[in-house]
């Protein structure tokens, strides 16, 4: 192999590794805001994956769903279910704002913050709500046998 051969190769994957090693740092680097901890009663599946009942910390990707009709893409994001330093899953949730559930549920104000976990009726679903300010994220989870 010549110098300049050797020099190219060497140059370009020095420029890989610079670029991935930047990619890497910043994906550390970029915090995920917790939106709250909430413990799940039951075995249940969140988007194909099981997750065993237990305490979850919940916390945004950043990642949004795609719209439906009708719907703005921030109205629609994905959440993580963590425990320890191990995310367990991932689902979408429903972001709605104060006065939309408002509209939407017939229960007592939700707190100003914080996360619950309920069985719907039917037992089928677990709808884990969260309030952090004025949004409200609802995310809908299928119990496992």
């Amino acid at each position: 192999m010549t110098r300049s051969g050797w020099l190219k190769r060497t140059g370009a994957a020095l420029v890989a590794a610079s670029v991935m090693g930047g990619a890497i740092v910043g994906a550390q680097q970029k915090a995920s805001p917790a939106l709250g901890q909430v413990r799940i009663a039951k075995a249940v599946t969140a988007n194909g994956q099981k997750l065993a009942a237990g305490t979850y910390t919940l916390r945004l990707t950043g990642d949004q769903g795609k719209p439906v009709v009708g719907q703005t893409p921030e109205e629609s994001q994905w959440v993580e279910f963590v425990q320890g330093t191990e995310v367990k899953g991932r689902e979408l949730a429903t972001v709605l704002s104060s006065a939309d559930a408002k509209k939407l549920f017939k229960s007592p104000k939700a707190p100003e913050s914080g996360a619950s976990a309920e069985l719907l009726k039917g037992g089928d679903y677990i709808r884990v709500r969260v309030t952090k300010g004025d949004r409200h994220y609802l995310v809908h989870l299928a119990v496992t046998p």
